[in-house]
This record gives C-alpha cells, sequence and structure tokens, in this order.
C-alpha cells in the first residue's frame, strides 16, 4: 500500500492545493452569506475538500484486498509479494531471478539505481490485477513506488520475463524524462524487452505493417489512437525506438527522452534528431522492409492470420468469414480465429453456426483458448440462450464459473457475467447494445489488453 501512495503522491500534492482552495472559499463564502448559520460552514467545506480525494479511496482499497495476504520472499534488491496459490510453481522463482537481471541491466544502462528496493506483485491471473484498477492489465508499474505488478497465468502474448522487463523500464525511464506520449515512454520500454513470445519487436511490427491498417507514428502521438490500436501499436513504437537507438545512440537518445513531451513532440524531435518525424518514419519503415526476407517463411505464416484478424476488426464480416473457412480447410484455422468466427456469425444472427465454431474452439484447447476458457464458455451459454436451449446455456455458463474469472469486454467479468445469465436469459436485444457503440469504431470489435 505503501508503493501504491508514492505511485500517486504527485497527484494527491496537487489535489491537496485544490482541496485547500475549496475549503478556503467554501468557509469565506459561507461567512459571507449570513443567512448560512455559521456551525454549518466547517462540515460542509470539509466535505468539499474531501470529495477530489475520493477517487482513489475504492483502488486503494481493492489493492490493499488484492495484495495484504500474499506472501513475501525479500531478497537483497527484490521483494516479492505472490498469491499463496502460487505456491512451489516455477514462476515465483523465475520472478526473482528476472527481476534481479534487470535491475543489473538497467543500472548500467541507464547509470542510476531505483531509490527502493524493487517490488514485485505477483497475481495469479490478469483478473486478478485487473480488479484494482477496474480496467484490464497484463501488468502494471508503479511509477515512484519502485514496484510491479505482473501475472503467471496471462493471456497468449508477452512471457512473464518479457512482462517484467518491460515493467521495470519504465520505472527506469521514469527516471530520464515524462512518459508521455506514449510512442515514446511506451516504446521504449517495449524496446528494452528485446522480444515477444520470443520474437523479436521488429518481427511483430513488420507483422502489424504488412496485415493491417498502417498507423502512422503521428497518429499515435494521440492517446485514444495508441490505446485503440494495440498490441499493434507498441509493436510499432518499440521498433521504431530502436531504429533510433541503432542510429543515434544512447546518448542523443537520452537527451530527446528528457526533452521531449507531448506538446511540440514533433518540434523537440526535428531540434534534437535533425530531421522530421515523418522522415525518420520513413527510413525506419524502409530498413524494416528490407529485412523481412530475413524472418520467412514464419513471418509469412504470421502476416496471414494476422490478415484474417484485421479483416474482422475492420467489420469485413463476409470476407472474413471466407478466411476462417479457407484456413480451416487447410488445418490452420487456430482456437482464436474459431472464437472471432462464432462472434461474427452471433452478429450476423447464424446461431448454429456460432455454435459450432465455439464447440470446435473449445476442443482444440490450443494455448488461445486455455488463457480464455472461461470467455467461451460465457459466449456458448449466450448463444444457445438464443437458440432457445436454456438448459444448454446453463450448463455453459456452470461452465463458465468453473473457469478462473477474467475480463470479458472492458466492463464486467466471466463470473459476474455468467451469474447474470444464470438468472435471466441472454437476449438479441444484449447484441444490439454490443454493436451499437462499435458502428463508428470497427477498431473495437476486439477485446483490447495491456
Amino acid at each position: 500500500m505503501f508503493r501504491l501512495l508514492l505511485y500517486w503522491r504527485p497527484s494527491l500534492l496537487r489535489l491537496s492545493l485544490g482541496a485547500l482552495l475549496i475549503f478556503v472559499s467554501a468557509l469565506v463564502g459561507g461567512l459571507l452569506a449570513c443567512q448560512v448559520p455559521t456551525f454549518w460552514i466547517v462540515p460542509a467545506a470539509a466535505a468539499l475538500a474531501v470529495l477530489p480525494f475520493l477517487r482513489y479511496v475504492m483502488p486503494f482499497y481493492r489493492f490493499a484486498r488484492a495484495t495484504w495476504r500474499l506472501r513475501t520472499v525479500a531478497g537483497e534488491r527484490v521483494v516479492l509479494r505472490y498469491a499463496a496459490e502460487l505456491d512451489g510453481r516455477s514462476e515465483v522463482e523465475h520472478c526473482l531471478k528476472h527481476g534481479n537481471e534487470a535491475l543489473t541491466a538497467f543500472s548500467d544502462q541507464f547509470g542510476y539505481a531505483l531509490r527502493r528496493r524493487l517490488v514485485i506483485f505477483l497475481f495469479p491471473t490478469p483478473m486478478n490485477a485487473s480488479r484494482i484498477f477496474k480496467s484490464p492489465y497484463g501488468g502494471f508499474a508503479l511509477i515512484g513506488g519502485d514496484a510491479i505488478g505482473v501475472c503467471a497465468d496471462g493471456m497468449p502474448g508477452a512471457r512473464l520475463d518479457e512482462v517484467i522487463l518491460h515493467e521495470v523500464a519504465h520505472l527506469y525511464s521514469a527516471g530520464l524524462g515524462d512518459l508521455q506520449p506514449d510512442l515514446k515512454g511506451e516504446g521504449l520500454a517495449t524496446w528494452l524487452m528485446g522480444s515477444v513470445d520470443g520474437k523479436p519487436i521488429d518481427f511483430h511490427a513488420l507483422v502489424a505493417l504488412l496485415s493491417g491498417r498502417y498507423l502512422f507514428l503521428t497518429w499515435l502521438l494521440v492517446p485514444a489512437w495508441f490505446a485503440n490500436s494495440r498490441p499493434d501499436s507498441y509493436y510499432l513504437a518499440g521498433s521504431f525506438t530502436g531504429h533510433l537507438l541503432a542510429r543515434f545512440g544512447w546518448a542523443r537518445y537520452r537527451e530527446f527522452f528528457k526533452r521531449a513531451r507531448s506538446k511540440g513532440f514533433e518540434t523537440t524531435f526535428a531540434q534534437i534528431f535533425g530531421l522530421s518525424l515523418f522522415a525518420a518514419e520513413r527510413q525506419w519503415r524502409d530498413a524494416l522492409l528490407e529485412r523481412k526476407h530475413t524472418l520467412e517463411p514464419e513471418l509469412s505464416r504470421f502476416v496471414a492470420q494476422r490478415s484474417v484478424e484485421a479483416a474482422y476488426e475492420a467489420g469485413h464480416a463476409y470476407r472474413f468469414l471466407q478466411d476462417v473457412e479457407a484456413l480451416s480447410h487447410a488445418g490452420q484455422a487456430d482456437g482464436k480465429m474459431l472464437t472471432y468466427a462464432a462472434a461474427m456469425h452471433m452478429y450476423l444472427g447464424h446461431y448454429n453456426a456460432a455454435a459450432t465454431a465455439l464447440q470446435q474452439a473449445l476442443a482444440s484447447n490450443d494455448v488461445w483458448i486455455r488463457a480464455a476458457r472461461g470467455a467461451c464458455w460465457l459466449r456458448l451459454g449466450n448463444v444457445y440462450d438464443l437458440l432457445a436451449q436454456r438448459e444448454r446455456a446453463i450448463q455453459g455458463y456452470q461452465q463458465a464459473l468453473a473457469e478462473p474469472d477474467d475480463w470479458y469486454g472492458a466492463l464486467n467479468s466471466t463470473h459476474a457475467l455468467a451469474r447474470h445469465y444464470l438468472k435471466r436469459p441472454f437476449t438479441e436485444s444484449e447484441i444490439l447494445a454490443e454493436l451499437r457503440p462499435r458502428t463508428n469504431n470497427a477498431r473495437r470489435w476486439r477485446l483490447r489488453r495491456r
């Protein structure tokens, strides 16, 4: 909890001044308004002063509830807090090892050490971390608190050692300068990961370039664009950062990181590197594309699968379903593609086809399905409700409750939704509610995770 308070300290100090001004203004205003009895002024002003801090109360409570029973292993430089159910698992030892390695590597690279021992909170699943801040998280860094949170069983993607590197990199890079915009802050942390699921950052950036809508770096300077374009925005920002480091060196990049802010970012970029962001982006992109043959044949396989995903995200419904059918005939449709196909069939009203796709996905038991079984069972229960097969729907919801809880969409958890639909069936009106906010932004058709 102390580390969380350190993370919030800058915001709390700013709020303290604001609360004091509110208090004084309310008190003076009350004294001048003679119609109000004086004894009401102090409690009313106190209530107004506390109001700005209320947004921190529930996250602090949830953080305390999520961490106070965690077990502790204290080392010389790393303190590990982990859940009891992880006793005996290799992730506990790996966290200590990778935490120490990250501290050694980054202390040498950045030229300074963290002010306090690194605290790593190891949660069993992303849901445990997500409950704290009421938003899906695969990891987080408490800047100023020298603490990070990671998960033993996350969604397919970055491995535990890679997530630790990414989050610890945030702790160090915050000492260089402002972490905003994300093109800069997330770009450096992503490059310093070295890889995602064992593959270089440049590999994932090339997949993003060749399979979906191209994201110009000027777009990624806008926070909403960066957030809605994950994970591709991370890969592109990380690869571009690696290009800058290779071309201009660490010393000049440090100067850039120190001086660059969201406001006037492109001007600062041009002053330090001697060329515009647009020109640097073109050179990075061309150099990256020249290297694609060195990553074959695996690159083409990833691009083919990601292109199908991009069709789904863009709302190209029938093209997407044709592509998935072709992959299925070739034996290349994984569980992830089948769940996307089920969602598209459901949106189009093809409920029997959606049920078949979800059954095939659950039977595949690949790595993506193993991490998202609860959500798949929940969706299968929804489809059975739409088919008026209530008994089978109830079985689906009960299966969802038997799996580890996870976020489903941005608003609720699989367990909360399963309990809700055990009380009343899922209906077509809820499909319309899901589709309505997507009409203006097809990019939201896919659940985004940090």
